[in-house]
């Protein structure tokens, strides 16, 4: 997944799996 950060920073591991965490449970919580 491509954040809104510009690419010439690149954010920490821990911060983009947070991110991904968030989105995915926000999929799943729209989808039920």
């Amino acid at each position: 997944m491509i954040s809104t950060m510009p690419s010439a920073s690149t954010p920490p591991p821990v911060l983009v799996i947070l991110v991904q965490h968030a989105f995915v449970r926000g999929l799943i919580a729209t989808e039920k």
